[in-house]
């Protein structure tokens, strides 16, 4: 009993950790020949050990000790079926090697899910309530001083992820305010997009617990505030747009709980019907000659060549990881240097990397945390509609750690409810 203790009481605080590290990518990157595209070094396909990655280790350490339930020998069964299509996926994928670490970060986060969703005795306000909102309050500050020195504040704050830039950085994101271009933030993130998806549904996700919990604390309105700041700084127009549309749905569905349900299963049927017919678009809309900013022609050629991809392999796909060096075989060589990122829309990134299965897999699992979602507070479904509008036009939510990270736990909280209500202590 005195080393259970020891350990819960363990397992709770490295869960207070790593909620805390969410926003931070202090990493370390290794450079096999195959990371290399044109002879550039390509992040996504570099294989990472993130700080986080750590964190999680030990968790999954701790985890080896304790008692397992019949709930996760059925989970684990499942997970040996998904593990079977992942062989498949890897082996037939012409970089093995690049599909094989992504799918181990899948693993990854599924297990950080695991870990939230079969804790019932875990307190979510110490865990991830408090440690998220500090989290919040840090990334914003960081944010702010950003916009105010137009450059990076370095020092210690490196260790967490902050990369070194300034405002006259080549390829750095910038506003352009009546004529003048200024730095937009990065905080500890990659991207301001990223950070701004990350900080709308982390606002979401917190007044939904806070809903949940009966907590009207100023610790909450703190968090929410720091990450309504976040996502306003960032200048992201997706995430601003998304944040925006639910609003207007919180107004209109909040106390019509059925209609909001329908509002969001139609979200998700039309990101993904809207998703797998947009390479068809972007093939129709290119070939028109039509002149767009960088931004759109960009999304729209990416579109174009995940509609060629996904012809070649269309069953079980280029396999996880593998759009970018797949787009350079095409010899796209009148937009080579825009291709090396992944296509800026996550259903249809899916469905090229997996093919008809995967993305079968992964519309069913959809569907299946909108049903959990839907009994829970109203934010935990405006949430999942802030999710399938920015994963329209970017792919963070399937490529970056602090994204892919928040999305775990969020999973992990929505599936502990079940038919007797929503499991928090």
């Amino acid at each position: 009993m005195f080393l259970g203790g020891r350990l819960k009481n363990l397992k709770a605080a490295l869960l207070k950790v790593l909620v805390f590290l969410l926003p931070t990518q202090l990493g370390y990157h290794f450079w096999p020949h195959w990371a290399y595209v044109f002879g550039i070094r390509i992040d996504y396909l570099s294989p990472t050990v993130y700080l986080t990655d750590i964190v999680i280790g030990a968790l999954a350490f701790l985890w080896l000790f304790e008692k397992k339930s019949k709930k996760a020998t059925r989970i684990f069964l499942f997970l040996s079926l998904l593990g079977l299509f992942a062989s498949v996926n890897i082996l037939l994928a012409d970089l093995a090697m690049a599909a094989l670490f992504k799918w181990l970060k899948v693993g990854e986060l599924i297990f950080v899910a695991f870990i939230v969703f079969q804790d019932k005795s875990l307190d979510i306000k110490k865990t991830i309530v408090r440690p998220l909102t500090f989290a919040a309050v840090f990334v914003f500050l960081v944010a702010v001083a950003q916009v105010v020195l137009q450059r990076s504040v370095g020092g210690p704050l490196y260790f967490l992820g902050e990369r070194t830039f300034n405002s006259g950085t080549p390829g750095i994101s910038l506003y352009s305010i009546f004529g003048k271009s200024l730095l937009r933030p990065y905080s500890t993130f990659s991207h301001p997009n990223s950070m701004a998806g990350f900080a709308g549904v982390a606002l979401l996700f917190l007044i939904g617990l806070g809903r949940e919990l009966k907590e009207k604390g100023l610790v909450l309105y703190l968090g929410a505030a720091a990450f309504l700041g976040t996502l306003l700084l960032s200048g992201s127009e997706a995430a601003i747009g998304g944040l925006f549309l639910v609003t207007v749905l919180y107004v209109l569905g909040r106390e019509r709980k059925e209609l909001f349900g329908k509002i969001l299963l139609t979200a998700a049927a039309i990101m993904v019907f809207a998703s797998m017919l947009l390479p068809l678009v972007a093939n129709k809309t290119l070939s028109e000659k039509i002149v767009f900013s960088e931004r759109v022609g960009q999304r729209l050629v990416l579109a174009d060549l995940a509609g060629r991809l996904y012809a070649q392999k269309p069953l079980v796909g280029l396999g996880l990881n593998n759009f970018i060096p797949e787009t350079v075989e095409l010899k796209a060589a009148d937009y080579y240097s825009w291709v090396l990122q992944p296509v800026h829309n996550v259903p249809l990134l899916v469905l090229v990397e997996t093919g008809m299965v995967g993305f079968g897999i992964f519309v069913l699992f959809l569907f299946r945390l909108i049903k959990k979602a839907m009994v829970m507070p109203i934010f935990f479904g405006l949430a999942i509609i802030f999710i399938l509008i920015t994963a329209l036009v970017d792919h963070y939510w399937l490529t970056l750690q602090q994204n892919q990270l928040l999305l775990a736990v969020f999973i992990g909280i929505i599936f502990r409810q079940n038919k007797r209500g929503f499991l928090l202590n």
